[in-house]
């Protein structure tokens, strides 16, 4: 065995209660052949009754100083989470890049604002163009968050409510009218109209003939194969009917009879006199209609009745057809659905019909002779 290994250990010195414990010697450094060895120089401790002095912050970056860089830890911090809670979350804050948007002001505890006007943070993402004829007011204006949720919202759209028919209604109103458009009472504005720019009056999504064809498909299709077009639904359907909201059947601009039958009061044609002359059925002998028999009335002596006046409706159809004056092939007659034929045939001088109404008559502007046949 070494004779290291045989020496005895020292006795345990017991520490003083009051004695702080020695601090263990550095082990000893052996020195490079020749030299004397090197010491380690003692460490100078602290006094027991003068506390330590607090080593001063660190300077902030230059960064940091221009405000703090804020990102992941604003929204899982719990003080900003519910962010993440929207149905759709705006990437830059489902990326956590706070900064993106909003900067710490300096010196001040937990205030922000932002890095830039706007429009300038919305367009270093988001293409903007300005290019249609006409301009929505929050959107000529830059005023992107008038409609938007910078952060999130229930829409792909990222809009400022639930659905895009109650953001209109924070600066547009429905008429509180006996008829409603479908699409205005469901708050589908968006059916009709964009809600940036267009080239069509209203932010129309087309021309306002092709957007009407869309739900109304199948007249659509009759006045496009007509023969004979009405010239308001020529120029635009907004001619004769409103698009949101109306006190009248159908939408109508105008008080217009709703039935077969009705007696003849000129508020009950005041669409038709919107274009055409009420001394058309004012008088029964008159020279201002092609409808006559010599010089009697016949549009007089249809429409004026006490009870069953015949309303523009028995010979008419508003919109189009494949007859002169727009007479119509065939009306709706009764709850049952029959339609009654009208079965009207033109003449140099007049015409004659062959109606479900009567048996067939002639008329003729010249001779005045009425035939039943």
């Amino acid at each position: 065995m070494p004779p290291a290994a045989r020496l005895a250990a020292p006795a345990e010195r017991k520490q003083p209660p009051d004695e702080k414990p020695a601090a263990a010697a550095s082990p000893a450094v052996k020195p490079p052949a020749g030299k004397a060895p090197i010491e380690k120089p003692p460490v100078k401790e602290t006094p027991e009754e003068q506390p330590a002095k607090e080593k001063p912050p660190a300077a902030e970056p230059a960064a940091a100083a221009a405000g703090k860089v804020y990102g992941p830890d604003c929204l899982r911090s719990g003080c900003h989470s519910d962010l993440l809670e929207k149905p759709v979350v705006h990437g830059p804050v489902d990326a956590g890049a706070c900064n993106r948007c909003h900067q710490a002001i300096q010196g001040e505890e937990h205030a922000f604002k932002l890095v830039a006007e706007e429009e300038q943070i919305c367009v270093a993402c988001h293409v903007i163009r300005r290019d249609r004829k006409v301009v929505h007011k929050p959107f000529e204006k830059s005023s992107c968050l008038a409609c938007h949720d910078p952060h999130g919202g229930a829409t792909r759209e990222l809009l400022a409510a639930e659905s895009a028919g109650k953001l209109c209604l924070d600066c547009h109103s429905i008429p509180e009218e006996k008829v409603v458009h479908p699409p205005v009472r469901e708050g589908k504005c968006a059916t009709c109209h964009v809600s940036h720019q267009s080239d069509q009056a209203a932010l129309l999504r087309k021309p306002e003939a092709e957007v009407c064809a869309e739900c109304h498909g199948a007249l659509a299709k009759k006045i496009a194969e007509a023969k004979v077009v009405h010239k308001p639904v020529r120029e635009g359907c907004q001619g004769c009917h409103w698009a949101h909201a109306s006190p009248n059947i159908k939408l109508l601009l105008f008080p217009y009879a709703a039935g077969f039958y009705a007696p003849y009061d000129e508020t009950s044609y005041a669409l038709c006199f919107h274009c055409h002359a009420r001394d058309l059925f004012a008088e029964p002998e008159s020279k201002l209609t092609g409808f006559r028999n010599g010089d009697r009335n016949l549009h007089y002596v249809h429409v004026h009745g006490e009870e069953k006046g015949r309303t523009c409706r028995v010979c008419h159809d508003a919109h189009a057809s494949n007859a002169p004056k727009l007479m119509a092939a065939s009306v709706p007659y009764g709850p049952g659905g029959w339609r009654l034929p009208v079965g009207f045939e033109p003449t140099p001088t007049g015409g004659k019909c062959a109606s479900g109404c009567h048996a067939t008559k002639s008329y003729d502007r010249g001779s005045g002779t009425t035939k039943a046949k």
